[in-house]
């Protein structure tokens, strides 16, 4: 299982990090630091990141990806490798973007609309109140089950000692 991520990693970016590798300890998986890929955040650094993956030696069976916007390059890489979404690659996302593509992207929903709410409040209360001590929020994401994420087939399948 591989992580694509920016390669400069803000609060949110290094908390997916320990996610991913939190997920992975947690079951058994070991952290390979080949399969992590630190890139600029668009789409086609993504799509030729994923290119170079798929070129050398076995792929992963599944890429996370920091961004939704970062795995529609990864969707569109493993597709004109030949890959078929999911079977041959899971390929998940953060952002709920990915709606339209095909197949449709399973990703984690980030409660914009409701953060821009909370920063409003918070805002109009330090307009009132400048000296009062500062807020830190915390939201919760929602994962979206979609077509782009599913167990892989037994060929594909390794042992989770060499991080698959």
């Amino acid at each position: 299982i591989g992580l694509i991520q920016s390669e400069t990693l803000n609060d949110i970016g290094a908390q997916r990090d320990r996610g991913y590798r939190r997920a992975l300890t947690d079951n058994g998986i070991g952290v390979r630091a080949e399969r992590v890929h630190g890139i600029g955040h668009w789409s086609d650094a993504s799509y030729a990141t994923m290119r170079r993956i798929l070129s050398h030696g076995r792929p992963p069976t599944a890429m996370v990806c920091a961004s939704d916007v970062l795995a529609l390059g990864v969707l569109a890489a493993a597709q004109d490798h030949g890959l078929r979404i999911p079977r041959d690659l899971s390929v998940v996302g953060f952002g709920d973007e990915g709606y339209f593509t095909s197949p449709q992207l399973s990703s984690v929903r980030i409660p914009v609309a409701e953060m821009g709410r909370a920063a409003a409040r918070l805002l109009a209360q330090r307009l009132d109140r400048p000296t009062s001590p500062l807020q830190r929020l915390a939201f919760s994401g929602e994962w979206i089950s979609r077509a782009s994420c599913d167990c892989p087939n037994d060929q594909s399948v390794s042992t989770a000692s060499d991080g698959r």
